[in-house]
């Protein structure tokens, strides 16, 4: 049944609004949140001009709070409650590390499609064992084994191309290594400076993402790889090159013979400069 939202608006000579006139400075103004949700845009000398397009969503009170898209409208939360906006349209991106993501997965796919019955069941067992939890609701759920073979056999080739991915999932838990990294700026590069030697059989994957601005936070999925590195003793370095900017650098650890992976570890922001 579809869900259907209402909104009450007190009896305000501000709510209806008269057109604008092209040119006429705007700018935006909140009126008594709770009984009147719709923000509205007034010209310099106070008079009402049109509402603004995104309005505030009072629920049942049983309904505390709604996430997601229905049809063109996306439901989202922040500080100021429960609001109703029009579905952003995504235009996908194609770049070259993208296009090789989306092969690594087309191959992992297919090879699990040719796994034996015992194979596969074997991959059911891991996922039944390996619950992850949902980043919208927080929720645990088991993953389907076809997306942990994907997931982890995807990953095995980013590490290794054109080795062979493994038909049988890993036995024992990953847990990553103990070194620490620090950046720095270079000669239009970053510099990653390892604080000890990997361990045998972990590889640290090397990741940058360009700010806008040294305050601009960096999105948690964002991040784009720069390859893997075995540090070999301490004060190692790794040097990314790069266009002068604000990067946000991590990294991650990795276990080139199965694909396993911890979560990213995010540094301080870093400056390029041109030279």
């Amino acid at each position: 049944m579809p869900l259907k939202f209402s909104a009450k608006r007190a009896d305000n000579p501000l709510s209806s609004p008269r057109p604008v006139q092209e040119g006429t400075p705007l700018r935006c103004r909140e009126v008594a949140p709770v009984c009147h949700p719709f923000p509205l845009c007034t010209t310099i000398d106070g008079t009402p001009e049109r509402q603004f397009p995104m309005p505030r969503v009072l629920l049942n009170p049983n309904l505390v709070d709604l996430r997601g898209s229905m049809d063109q409208q996306t439901f989202s939360r922040n500080r100021s409650g429960n609001i109703l906006k029009k579905k952003a349209k995504i235009t996908p991106s194609n770049t070259p590390k993208q296009q090789k993501a989306r092969s690594n997965f087309g191959k992992a796919s297919t090879l699990y499609k040719a796994l034996s019955g015992p194979q596969i069941a074997s991959w059911e067992t891991y996922a039944q064992a390996h619950p992850v939890t949902d980043p919208l609701s927080g929720e645990k759920y088991i993953p389907a084994a076809i997306n942990v073979f994907n997931g982890l056999g995807s990953k095995f080739l980013q590490i290794t191309p054109g080795g062979t991915v493994p038909s049988f999932p890993p036995t024992v838990a990953f847990t990553g290594d103990t070194l620490t990294i620090t950046p720095s700026a270079g000669d239009n590069a970053v510099v990653f400076v390892a604080s000890a030697a990997n361990l045998a059989g972990v590889k640290t994957e090397l990741m940058l993402q360009l700010l806008p601005s040294r305050t601009r936070k960096p999105a948690k999925d964002k991040y784009d790889s720069y390859g893997f590195f075995n540090f070999a003793a301490a004060n190692h370095t790794a040097e990314i090159d790069v266009v002068p900017g604000f990067y946000a650098p991590a990294y991650r650890y990795v276990n080139p013979a199965t694909g396993q992976e911890l979560g990213i570890v995010p540094l301080s922001i870093v400056e390029v400069l041109a030279t």
